[in-house]
């Protein structure tokens, strides 16, 4: 029997959301210009290779789902900086790696950009934030790309890919009035494009859909928590989108999946930790999922989501 550390709302419940039909306009009583998503739930895994887990990074690279950092019951409350991949999301095995030797394995980003896994900054067991970018082509064999990149060291930040040619790294700015974002082509040679695209936010996400970039809720610095939603097209033109149906929430996660973004678990101004899951296609009108009798997911904070093999 496996001991638990980690509270119900870091457990190992790995879910696939997987979209049928949409239902007509008749089947839900909300007034969102949105059509009602016919969504069903399944449960992989109650208890994974991993044990129960919270605030690991994933990606999907080459066809497989790969996870690194965070916490589990291996680890203890310290952060287990081991590589860990799965090709159907429900068995997982740890990764034998050479050359990985990332000091942090919390507050970090894993993600997929031009034919590579980029896993870039976090904050090792004392909280000090690392600088470091590290690269693999093939997920065994990985090398450190620089340790003194122009943004420095990151935690907590977010990175977002956006086809083949642009990555943007989305952090506080130096003076932690702010949010600065920085591009690249690359994934080596950096180049800040705003040093304040608007206040500085904790715990928000970010992704693109349909070639934009979207930050969404989060902790604003003075404000508390938000519901925010900020649009780019370029990483440096900001602007605030005017929503509804989403509140306030934070160690949410996001993923886009059916042409569509979801906002799936997190912090609310009423609920510590939720299974609320939103979604919407204009990231303005956000339409909640009513769960049916007894299909429902944990409520979870510091969970990660993404889409892979037509699910979500």
């Amino acid at each position: 029997m496996k001991t638990h550390f980690l509270s119900s709302k870091y457990a190992a419940l790995l879910c696939s959301i997987v979209l049928f039909v949409a239902c007509d306009d008749s089947d839900t009583e909300d007034d969102n210009p949105q059509q009602q998503e016919c969504i069903s739930l399944f449960l992989r895994t109650e208890q994974d290779q991993m044990s129960d887990f919270a605030y690991n990074a994933m990606t999907v690279f080459d066809g497989i789902v790969w996870s690194f950092g965070g916490q589990n019951n291996y680890s203890g409350e310290a952060a287990d900086t081991r590589l860990w991949n799965s090709t159907d999301g429900q068995n997982w095995r740890t990764v034998p790696t050479t050359g990985l030797d990332a000091i942090a394995g919390l507050g970090h980003t894993l993600t997929t950009f031009n034919d590579k896994m980029l896993l870039i900054g976090g904050k090792d067991n004392s909280g000090n934030p690392s600088s470091e970018v590290w690269a693999t082509t093939n997920g065994t064999d990985w090398l450190l790309q620089t340790e003194d990149p122009p943004f420095g060291a990151v935690a907590n930040h977010a990175v977002v890919s956006v086809g083949d040619t642009d990555i943007y790294l989305i952090a506080q700015n130096a003076s932690g009035t702010g949010t600065v974002v920085w591009h690249s082509n690359d994934g080596t040679t950096w180049t800040q494009l705003t040093d304040n695209a608007f206040g500085a936010l904790k715990k928000y996400h970010a992704l693109s859909l349909g070639d934009e970039l979207y930050v969404i809720g989060g902790i604003s610095e003075g404000a508390g928590r938000t519901n925010a939603v900020w649009k780019s097209s370029n990483g440096t033109q900001w602007q605030s989108i005017d929503v509804s149906g989403l509140p306030a929430i934070d160690g949410h996660s996001v993923a886009v999946y059916n042409d569509k973004a979801w906002v799936i678990g997190g912090s609310t101004d009423t609920e510590s930790y939720t299974n609320d899951i939103y979604y919407s296609s204009n990231l303005q009108d956000w339409t909640l999922h009513h769960y049916s009798s007894g299909d429902t997911i944990d409520a979870m904070v510091g969970a990660s989501s993404l889409s892979f093999h037509d699910e979500l």
